[in-house]
């Protein structure tokens, strides 16, 4: 139950994303996961990756493409889980969940060094939500980064209680302009 929540919650913010993605553009800098740009074949992405153990398989009725997963990956020395998904056989999305941190000193820090790094490779985020608090007055913060090339980089930091359980994320989402086009191809299952 806890990861459909995970998952409802995760497309939820993706499509906050898009929706936010047409603010003006930033800098002009190439989006990259590790080194891979975006638009690499699935296959250049697995061999560029091959010691991750991302495993790829067809989107979930939910989506479109393909999705690479890993549970044992690192990104700015954090242990996360990402997905890399793929559209026409390019890299267009990268989804990186990082663990909570493990007190209250960590929980703040962790935010600060993520979002400085970032900052230090795209400038100044175009988008602050520091803090942000949803309809429901959920808090979250959030950082967003627009490129002249129309990708964008958003950093997001989330608290929902969910059935009498506190679900804490923190989530980096690295997405070029072709992304979008996860949403507006995204067709229901048959009924």
């Amino acid at each position: 139950m806890k990861s459909m929540t995970v998952w409802a919650m995760a497309g939820a913010t993706v499509a906050l994303i898009f929706a936010a993605q047409a603010v003006a553009a930033g800098p002009t800098v190439d989006l990259s996961y590790k080194g891979t740009r975006f638009g690499a074949s699935e296959q250049a992405f697995l061999q560029q990756h091959a010691g991750e153990n991302f495993v790829c398989t067809d989107a979930p009725p939910s989506s479109v493409g393909r999705w690479c997963s890993s549970k044992s990956t690192t990104f700015g020395n954090e242990r996360s889980n990402t997905i890399a998904q793929f559209l026409n056989n390019r890299l267009v999305l990268v989804t990186i969940s990082f663990a909570p941190p493990a007190n209250d000193v960590a929980d703040v820090a962790f935010d600060v060094i993520m979002t400085s790094q970032l900052q230090q490779r795209y400038g100044k985020p175009t988008e602050v939500y520091w803090p942000g608090q949803t309809s429901q007055g959920a808090p979250f913060w959030k950082k967003v980064w627009h490129l002249k090339s129309r990708a964008a980089i958003t950093y997001m930091h989330f608290n929902i209680d969910a059935n009498g359980s506190r679900l804490e994320q923190r989530n980096l989402f690295l997405q070029s302009k072709e992304a979008e086009k996860l949403v507006t191809q995204h067709k229901p299952p048959d009924m």
